[in-house]
């Protein structure tokens, strides 16, 4: 039983779009209506059918076969060309159909197909397409194409084995620790077979870490058997059974069928311990891995298979123990496995110019080790600097033959077609782009890669090619600081361009080629502005399908955007996406007829054009974060094709007429009710296909309830969330329940919202009824009327409960429960409940059985309900998290202790609670406390292991801590603001606190010194701002002794005249900042010179400070800012150009410094911030020009400033921002100014 891995040719995808729209009825029947020549079709799809044959073998001939890929590459540029026109027919049907309703005048826009001319033009072109597409059949014999599949990949590839090298491998020790640890633990899988999936892309390493496994000594002494099998894409049940026979048997079997060769297996390992190395696996189907696991489950507890992939579906498939998937190696782990190739052994040291340029193509290798390795070996007998700079100038897919192409390859040879066209495309990504995977999925679906169906029906089937792409190591999971996503590892984004080739173009940042290939379909624009030639540059390809500005939130200039879009008449998807330049779109955007997907989210836009109203193809419509947009085109209700529109974070105060003719439409983000004819709620009947999220705004609006019934929110069984907003006080409170009777959603709604609701109850669908029988989160919030709230208690999957607002509340009581039965418990499954702004309420009493109710909650918060005194609930036996604001419900804390909460809470946050006293520190779970602005709390003491921060602020009784310490030993950090009589920190800190690593005390002016035996010796981070008494003790800190101690902040004191003290600071400090020293004078050599760690110094607020160190400032320094010096004369005083490390640098408020920038900077500089300097007016050119290497320069606030030097600025910038400077504006403007020239050469210009 063999399974066969077999790709289909890439171009295939792209024909079978072919295919389906010459079987279109709108084609045909505009070929019959206009008596165009149907054979023309039928020769048409004849031809690609002969095409369609040898494509798989061009597919793998084109690799080794120039010629070959040349024909592709027409072949393709002819498909492009056929969809184009075959598009055009489809819109011309569509559009008659559009216009055969009522008349609709849009100036700027050209009527398609309104005279026989068009129509004759289109037989023409067919004609010429079929031409083209003949003259490459006729071809296919010259080249020597054949029908059927071509020739494997696969015949490149080499069988491995468990024998290695171990010098050979590097980084990996961790990853094969890990799995040992696996492979020794019998209770690691409850039944007698395991198994470890390594999972990663091809040439990351899978094999080398397997065999390093396979070959340590704990592995042998642990298995009576070990085989090491090579199993390839060509998943053979029957010889893979053979093989681990064989492997584990020294005797010959010449059995014939897989009967035999089983029981012959299970006989053999029956309560044996066996390992066995699955290499090079690409079989995910079940039922293969079914019949062959099974007499391996025969082995006795303990048995191991370790399989190497490249899919993660293998592992999926299989009860895995755990899958490891193996990351990139460091930039040094590769740099000593590409120098142990390229030097031989050698030492590099003796080649210091190869070293740097090797070192720089290790980076390329984006840490993977067998481009590492085949580098370093492409370079082993070359010792001249100009042939390993050709390597580092080189794309990779354009060296000499070696490993890397055909590992990497081999994972695109066996994708389906579908997936290759989807993966090609993302060579539009540039390197490191994060993307996600629902903006991928609706690019796809925009380009037509996904068919032709519903829009759920091709978001799963975009999903699916996502999740397989992910599976086999195409795509990388991502985390990032604001957001997370996936990206591709550097050398697959190689791999995209090379497939992709000329008909996908980045306009790189590090690329000065401004020519784009006259065949380039989709275009992407990278994060920086594009010059002039650049911009140009895109009129000259027409031909575009894509276009899109990835985060191009910085300065493009809009009149460029402009002007090109409306030439680019085949564009099928355009992304302006955080491009704030543009306010508006040309009208004659309406030509963009095969337009399915545009994306303006997060710009500037004010209008749409109503020429966008012609765009009968468009599917996507993202208007997100369009926060200027306050009306949509009118008659955009003719988009008949709409299915995704997403308004969110507009400022739309209602929606165009007659939107429910979009009856495709199934996301829509908003619809906001306007007064007028067509744009009533009962719209929204006729949207039955809506799905996701639905927002109703601007319910006050609504005169007849019967409209809100037309509306049949009931009916939309797809809608999972819904929010119902009034604006405005609600006169008729009446009106308002009977409004909101006639919006009960689908019992499908899991996340409901109702805001600004005006009536005094709620109707009955609200109480825990089949309407709400999936919700699991609910906010009610702004219905001030209400005085009892419905019994959401019978609400069975509710989780998240927010109520917000209700100012006309006085008592919770038995109404929120509803029935309290034993079968029907009230908040059964409720996690987080709030209470927020609720003025009233006094009284929250619990039903009958409270034991019974909320035995799940885990988050409360008890917010500005100021009237609220009563006790929590007494039984809260999940509750970890604990949040009272501006609530006097605590007195003491003891009310805590008596519900049992205090041994469970894991974080408390108490603010603005005057009654609050002490808080006693008995919790063995507590691991995060907060007190804030409690005017009479005093104290804090008792012990608790688990708590790892503490947060006092706005606590003027504090005075001290308890006399026996505070013994908290997990504590890490520890954080006290504004306590303005603190007097003593907690005592025996250094060892009762010795986990602390952050300590931060601000404004304690009345704290005299640090405990005695000092702070503990972990401790990372110390700031003290504010604290006189403490400041002026600081000789007595012991500082000098914190080796663990890296950033210190200190600020706040008038008595210092000069600072840093010798050996006040530790050598270890790698950031010192100095802020609010009104009389420092002088920073003190003494105490500088001995910090050599030392990359980070910021003086900020020290008026009188003349003059920097003449002695110098530590050489490690890498960021220098001074701010607000108003009396400093100069800077380079202090042998500021001999800190070869610098690289930022910024002045802000120094008045009194001569020149700016001032000569003798270091040319090391990469970026220059100059702030608020009222009275500058020339920048010191000798000063500027002396920057080699600065790469941006930051000006703001200087208004006095008015040109920019002569000899313009350096030619290494990249990035100039000036703000603040009136006089400049105009001289640096675009073309026009007289600074211009001086500044065109910089890519990223943003002049405010």
């Amino acid at each position: 039983m063999a399974a066969a891995l077999v790709g289909g040719a890439l171009l295939s995808a792209s024909l079978q779009v072919l295919f389906d729209r010459l079987a279109s009825q709108k084609v045909i029947d505009f070929f019959k209506g206009r008596k165009l020549s149907s054979e023309l079709l039928e020769d048409l799809k004849i031809t690609m059918i002969s095409v369609e044959a040898v494509l798989d073998d061009a597919e793998e001939k084109q690799i080794t076969r120039r010629p070959v890929r040349k024909w592709l590459d027409e072949l393709k540029d002819t498909f492009y060309e056929a969809d184009d026109l075959l598009d055009e027919i489809a819109y011309a049907a569509l559009s008659s159909e559009m216009e055969a309703g009522p008349q609709i005048s849009v100036s700027g826009v050209s009527k398609f197909f309104s005279s026989q001319g068009p129509l004759e033009k289109i037989e023409s072109k067919l004609v010429k397409i079929l031409a083209k597409l003949q003259h490459l059949v006729k071809q296919k014999s010259a080249l020597g194409l054949k029908e059927g599949i071509g020739e494997k990949l696969s015949s490149l590839k080499v069988q491995t084995s468990s024998v290695m090298d171990e010098s050979e491998v590097y980084g990996r020790q961790k990853d094969k620790e890990d799995i040992i640890q696996l492979l020794l633990s019998d209770d690691a899988n409850c039944n007698n077979l395991g198994l470890i999936p390594i999972v990663g892309m091809g040439g990351i390493g899978k094999t080398t870490l397997a065999q390093s496994v396979y070959n340590d000594s704990r592995v042998k002494e642990r298995y009576n058997f070990k085989a090491w099998i090579y199993v390839s894409e060509e998943f053979d049940v029957l010889k893979v059974t053979r093989n681990i026979l064989d492997g584990i048997s020294s005797t010959m079997h010449n059995f014939n069928t897989l009967d035999q060769f089983q029981v012959a297996l299970k006989n053999q390992l029956t309560d044996k311990k066996f390992l066995l190395v699955l290499d090079d696996v690409w079989n995910d189907n079940y039922d293969h891995w079914d019949i062959l696991l099974k007499p391996l489950k025969a082995g006795a507890k303990g048995s191991k298979i370790i399989i190497t992939t490249r899919l993660q579906s293998v592992a999926s498939v299989m009860n895995v123990v755990q899958t490891h998937r193996l990351k990139e190696l460091s930039d040094e782990e590769c740099w000593l496995l590409f120098s142990k190739h390229a030097f031989d052994g050698r030492s590099f040291g003796a080649y210091p110019t190869l070293e740097k340029i090797g070192r720089e193509i290790v980076r390329k290798c984006n840490g993977l080790p067998l481009a590492a390795k085949s580098l370093g070996g492409l370079l082993r007998s070359k010792e001249k600097p100009e042939e390993w700079e050709r390597v580092l100038e080189n794309d990779i897919w354009n060296l000499p033959k070696d490993n890397i192409i055909p590992a990497l390859r081999l994972s695109y040879h066996f994708l389906p077609s579908p997936l290759k066209q989807c993966f090609a495309y993302c060579a539009i990504f540039f390197k490191g782009y994060r993307f996600k995977k629902e903006e991928l999925v609706l690019l796809w679906m925009g380009e037509g890669f996904l068919g032709q169906a519903g829009l759920k029906e091709r978001e799963v089937i975009g999903e699916k090619y996502f999740d397989d792409l992910v599976s086999r190591s195409f795509f990388n999971p991502s985390i990032g600081v604001f957001q997370s996503g996936f990206i591709m590892h550097d050398l697959i984004n190689d791999l995209a361009r090379s497939v992709a080739g000329e008909f996908c173009f980045r306009l790189d940042d590090d690329d000065d080629s401004c020519e784009i290939p006259p065949r380039t379909r989709h275009l992407s624009v990278p994060e920086k502005s594009l010059p002039p030639n650049k911009s140009d540059a895109i009129t000259g390809a027409p031909l575009l399908r894509t276009v899109l500005l990835l985060r191009a939130y910085r300065n493009i200039e809009a009149k460029v955007i402009y002007d090109i879009l409306p030439k680019l008449e085949r564009l099928r998807v355009l992304s302006l996406f955080r491009y704030r330049s543009i306010s508006k779109l040309h009208d004659l955007m309406g030509n963009l007829k095969h337009l399915r997907h545009l994306n303006l989210s997060y710009t500037s836009i004010e209008i749409l054009p109503e020429s966008l109203c012609c765009l009968y193809n468009l599917e996507i419509l993202l208007l997100v974060g369009c926060d200027k947009l306050v009306e949509l085109p009118l008659n955009l209700g003719n988009l008949a094709n709409l299915c995704i529109l997403d308004v969110e974070g507009t400022h739309l105060q209602k929606m165009p007429p007659h939107m429910g003719k979009l009856s495709k439409l199934q996301k829509l983000s908003h619809f906001m009710i306007g007064k007028e004819s067509g744009t009533s709620i009962q719209e929204l009947g006729n949207l039955r296909q809506l799905r996701g999220r639905l927002v109703i705004g601007n319910l006050q609006n609504v005169m007849d309830v019967g409209e809100a019934l037309r509306a049949n929110i009931k009916g939309k069984i797809h809608l999972k969330e819904l929010e119902l907003v009034w604006e405005g006080d609600v006169d008729d409170s009446v009106h308002a329940r009977h409004l909101l009777e006639q919006l009960e959603p689908h019992e499908n709604v899991e996340t409901l919202t109702i805001r600004g609701y005006g009536g005094t109850r709620f109707p009955g669908w609200i109480d825990g009824g089949s309407p709400l029988l999936s919700v699991v989160t609910l906010m009610l919030d702004g219905c001030r009327h209400c005085c009892q709230l419905p019994p959401l208690g019978q609400l069975m999957h509710l989780k998240k409960l927010s109520i917000i607002d209700f100012s006309g509340i006085v008592s919770i009581g038995a109404e929120f429960y509803g029935r309290c039965t034993s079968m029907k418990k009230p908040f059964q499954c409720l996690e987080v409940l709030m209470f927020q702004k609720m003025p009233q309420w006094q009284e929250w009493v619990m039903c009958e059985n409270e034991e019974e109710v909320f035995h799940l909650l885990q988050e409360l918060y008890i917010i500005n309900c100021p009237a609220f005194k009563q006790s929590l609930p007494r039984r809260l036996p999940s509750l970890i998290k604990l949040e009272i604001r501006k609530s006097p419900l605590i007195e003491r804390i003891e009310q805590l202790g008596c519900c049992g909460l205090l041994n469970i809470l894991e974080k408390v946050t108490i603010h603005q609670c005057d009654f609050l006293k002490c808080f006693p520190l008995e919790s063995s779970n507590l691991k995060h406390l907060c007190i804030d602005n409690c005017p009479n709390f005093e104290t804090i003491d008792g012990n608790c292991i688990s708590l790892i921060s503490l947060k006092i602020k706005e606590c003027p009784n504090l005075v001290s801590f308890s006399e026996v310490g505070l013994e908290t030993p997990n504590l890490q950090r520890l954080e006290l603001e504004d306590c303005s009589n603190l007097k003593w920190l907690p005592e025996s800190m250094h060892s009762l606190l010795y986990s602390l690593e952050e300590l931060i005390i601000r404004n304690c002016p009345k704290l005299e010194s640090f405990p005695e035996g000092g702070l503990p010796l972990k401790l990372r981070w110390l700031e003290i701002v504010g604290c006189t008494e403490l400041i002026n003790g600081r000789n007595q800190w012991n500082l000098y002794c914190l080796l663990s101690l890296l950033y210190f902040v200190i600020g706040g004191y008038r008595h210092v005249e000069c600072f840093p003290e010798e050996s006040l600071l530790p050598p270890t400090l790698t950031s010192l900042e100095i802020r609010d020293f009104p009389n420092l004078k002088s920073l003190e050599y003494k105490g500088i010179q001995h910090l050599t760690s030392l990359q980070s110094l910021t003086v900020d607020g020290c008026p009188e400070l003349r003059l920097l160190p003449e002695e110098g400032l530590p050489s490690s320094l890498t960021s220098l800012s001074v701010w607000d010096l108003q009396n400093l004369e100069s800077a380079t005083n202090s042998k500021i150009q001999q800190l070869s490390n610098l690289k930022d640098l910024l002045v802000s408020n120094c008045p009194k410094l001569k020149s700016v920038p001032e000569e003798g900077l270091p040319f090391t500089l990469i970026s220059f911030e100059i702030y608020n300097f009222a009275d500058l007016e020339p920048l010191n050119s000798k000063g500027l020009q002396s920057l080699t290497s600065l790469d941006q320069l930051i000006i703001g606030s200087c208004p006095k400033l008015q040109s920019l030097p002569e000899e313009g600025l350096p030619s290494s910038l990249s990035f100039l921002n000036i703000t603040g400077c009136s006089l400049l504006k105009e001289r640096c403007e675009r073309e026009k100014g007289e600074d211009w020239p001086k500044i065109s050469h910089i890519s990223e210009i943003y002049i405010d």
